[in-house]
């Protein structure tokens, strides 16, 4: 198959084109800069990057002139996840999606043509509500953002295309940074909980490995119905608790102690770090604690949402529990120099 993939340097995108790549399939890889591309061969086998094509560019301009006529599929990954403005989040995952999309119907002829188009979005699009699959409430800009950019690709889908729309909940694994300020903390001997309720507090997780495997088995299967959404997660959810103590066990530290934050205190500590990483000290902005996450976490626990049917979901075989997953990751930041 030929195959472009956007976000391609990213944790899940870097994993996702290698796998591709394996499976002898043609990859064109969006890459923003050329150091990028340059780091990224320097940290994966060069096995794995024999058919990967890297077009440089950005989203909203890219250039489509580089694809191959039959292109088979595009699994769009490419989003801002991590920002202390929100006027961010919509600016790239909403309008620069929109545009690239709308330039990708224009570029393409529809008429008797097929092509299958993967939007990796996220559990924020659909908001932390699991008893209700139907109804999308987000509580996060950047779910806000994630949703608005599936909403309009839904509306210009043309006939003859298929959309298949992933929403998973917390990626974690190797080159995932999301967890190093967290492992960097336990290592200092304690961690912080929302409240006093840290026990209560469950989130559904899926290691990237069995991500990358439900992405191939979606872009692989029949979709008869010209549109679905996935929620693809490990079966058993984890406490937020038993998360940062896995987490320090896998990494060889000591048991942490653990410190609650009143939740009344949360979203002004957001706002005052976001405003110190924006204005005054730059140094801030790799803080996860900003004004839009704040509102995630006040939400509470994170499940995917039930379903009875026994979807694509259901019958994957799910093979990297949170332990495996965390001891992987460790030895990933050790391996690195991140921590020691």
């Amino acid at each position: 198959m030929k195959i472009l993939i956007t976000g391609s340097t990213g944790l899940v995108g870097s994993h996702l084109s290698e796998k591709l790549s394996l499976l002898s399939n043609e990859v064109y890889a969006l890459v923003r800069t050329k150091s990028k591309w340059e780091e990224w061969v320097k940290k994966a086998s060069p096995r794995a990057m024999k058919f990967i094509t890297p077009i440089f560019g950005e989203l909203e301009n890219f250039p489509m002139e580089q694809l191959p006529a039959d292109l088979d599929a595009v699994i769009h990954l490419a989003a801002v996840v991590h920002s202390h403005s929100p006027e961010e989040f919509f600016k790239q995952n909403s309008e620069a999606t929109k545009k690239f999309f709308a330039n990708l119907v224009a570029h393409y002829p529809t008429q008797n043509r097929s092509l299958k188009f993967i939007n990796v979005s996220s559990l924020a699009a659909h908001g932390n509500n699991h008893k209700d699959r139907k109804h999308d409430l987000p509580v996060s800009s950047y779910g806000k953002s994630k949703l608005l950019a599936e909403q309009f690709i839904r509306e210009q889908l043309p006939k003859s295309w298929s959309l298949e729309i992933v929403r998973p909940p917390i990626v974690m694994g190797e080159r995932d940074l999301a967890f190093l300020e967290v492992a960097k903390m336990l290592k200092r001997g304690y961690y912080l909980a929302p409240g006093n309720n840290g026990d209560e507090l469950h989130y559904s997780f899926i290691s990237v490995h069995d991500l990358v495997e439900f992405l191939l088995n979606v872009l692989n299967s029949d979709n008869q119905a010209q549109t679905r959404t996935y929620y693809p997660a490990y079966p058993k959810a984890i406490k937020y608790d038993d998360l940062c103590n896995i987490i320090a066990t896998k990494a060889g530290f000591s048991s942490p102690k653990k410190y609650t934050i009143p939740k009344a205190a949360i979203r002004p500590l957001a706002v005052l770090i976001s405003f110190l990483a924006t204005s005054i000290i730059p140094a801030l902005k790799n803080i996860r604690l900003t004004r839009d996450k704040s509102n995630e976490i006040l939400a509470g626990s994170w499940l995917t949402p039930y379903q009875k049917e026994q979807a694509l979901e259901k019958k994957f075989e799910y093979k990297y529990d949170f332990a495996l997953t965390a001891k992987m990751t460790m030895a990933y930041y050790k391996e690195q120099g991140y921590i020691k």
